[in-house]
């Protein structure tokens, strides 16, 4: 074995280099196969012009992840008031959609406020969907009525996340997608413009460069980090990483914010019980069992080995305990109901709208 660490973490975009960070001073190794960390958070420079790999403003709710931000980039970043535009009908509206209809077709306007009533009065009969029964278009559907959903929620939304909106759960919109009042409805329709809904009216965005500044922050924290290496195998039973140099390295917890289907065809050592890897097939969320209702404890995702939730209350306790085989998988939230075998989305910039 060439070398070994308490913590190996695979990947060194944000959750990677951010759980590095927060692990100090156990010694940790991270493993980018990229020449550059960041992951999709990096930025391009050509002919003098900055692109990020894809959008990325900071929405932050948190205070201690401010403060994180500011003392590791002080006074990098400047505040902004979102202005957001969608075209649509052949006209550009306000965002949100559902609560700037002023400009659009007669028809369509007339539509999206008749079903927002039908479905205000519906729920004022039955109660609110019960978020852990009811997928996102059974949300959609009972939250906005059938002109809102049909005229923007389920096109922009199947776009968006590229698949059956009934294949995701819906326990992440409470926090991510505006839900107007019906006066707020009416007034965005008769020509007001309604600022201000969902969680990212304001956002930060660095003053120079672009967001690849962040991940570059935390990387200069991390000294383990190690770039240009990929994983070719983890030997869960035995505690080895192996590179595509054939380099091995050892490790105590092991930390992936790999893609699942990519973890589970690479590792080794596990048992024969748990979900399959062959041929890239998703793992069946349904097959897996939480062990504990907090966010930071053990899941069952294979008999006999440890996973663990992170980075959601991560701290240096929680690599503690048994000596089974530990993977730490990199998850924001908590996985859905057994027996509804649905999507969880990722909390992406976008946030279902």
């Amino acid at each position: 074995m060439s070398e070994s660490a308490a913590v190996v973490i695979l990947g060194g975009g944000l959750t990677g280099l951010s759980a590095a960070y927060h692990l100090r001073p156990l010694s940790t190794i991270v493993l980018e196969r990229e020449p550059e960390p960041g992951g999709l958070a990096r930025t391009r420079v050509e002919d003098g012009f900055t692109f990020d790999c894809t959008g990325h403003l900071l929405h932050l709710r948190d205070a201690g992840i401010k403060e994180l931000v500011e003392r590791i980039l002080p006074g990098a970043f400047a505040a902004h008031e979102r202005r957001a535009l969608i075209q649509s009908k052949g006209v550009l509206t306000a965002y949100p959609f559902q609560a700037n209809l002023h400009g659009l077709p007669p028809a369509v306007v007339g539509e999206c406020i008749e079903g927002f009533v039908e479905a205000l009065l519906r729920r004022a009969r039955d109660g609110e969907p019960d978020l852990a029964r009811v997928n996102f278009r059974e949300w959609v559907d009972a939250t906005f009525g059938r002109g809102i959903a049909e005229h923007f929620m389920v096109p922009y939304n199947s776009k968006l996340w590229r698949c059956d909106l009934r294949e995701i759960e819906c326990g992440w919109v409470s926090w991510s997608i505006p839900r107007p009042t019906i006066k707020e409805v009416l007034d965005g329709a008769l020509g007001a413009t309604i600022r201000g809904l969902g969680y990212n009216p304001t956002f930060l965005y660095p003053k120079r460069g672009g967001i690849g500044i962040l991940p570059e922050a935390l990387a200069r924290g991390c000294p383990g980090l190690r770039l240009g290496e990929t994983v070719e195998a983890i030997d869960a039973a035995a505690r080895i990483v192996t590179l595509a140099s054939g380099a091995r390295i050892g490790y105590e917890s092991l930390v992936s914010t790999l893609p699942l289907d990519r973890l589970l065809a690479i590792t080794g050592g596990l048992p024969p019980e748990g979900p399959p890897a062959q041929g890239g097939a998703r793992p069946q969320r349904q097959s897996w069992r939480r062990s504990s209702p907090d966010l930071g404890g053990a899941l069952d995702l294979f008999p006999g080995t440890r996973v663990l939730l992170l980075p959601h209350r991560l701290s240096r306790k929680s690599l503690g305990g048994a000596r089974a085989p530990r993977l730490l998988l990199a998850l924001r939230r908590a996985l859905a109901p057994q027996e509804r075998g649905v999507r969880r989305p990722g909390r992406g910039g976008a946030g279902g709208r």
